[in-house]
């Protein structure tokens, strides 16, 4: 059987803390929380701070074709509750899943 291999870019990297804070601001952007937005950063940085969160720099897909830096957030409560970011533009955008 061939052994199988990931290149460099395939491996997935540790977020930087600008990253993360990042993340932590979307969620706390989208979550609503509270009504405070100071409860909204902490209560975002602690789900942050409790994920599992790979960035691959360069992603690519095999077609049509799309390149980029992508993070991936598994929630600390099961496998199957993950999100996908991508930068556009220089801002984190969350990806949409495909339907099952």
């Amino acid at each position: 059987m061939k052994k199988t291999t990931l290149t460099d870019s395939q491996q997935p990297r540790k977020p930087n803390e600008v990253e993360l804070r990042q993340l932590a601001q979307f969620i706390a952007q989208q979550s609503g929380f509270s009504d405070d937005p100071i409860k909204n950063e902490a209560e975002a940085a602690r789900i942050v701070s409790s994920a599992f969160i790979a960035v691959f720099d360069d992603y690519c897909t095999g077609g049509p074709g799309w390149f980029g830096k992508l993070m991936v957030m598994v929630w600390d409560g099961s496998p199957s509750q993950y999100e996908v970011y991508v930068w556009e533009h220089g801002k984190l955008v969350r990806q949409k899943q495909a339907l099952e």
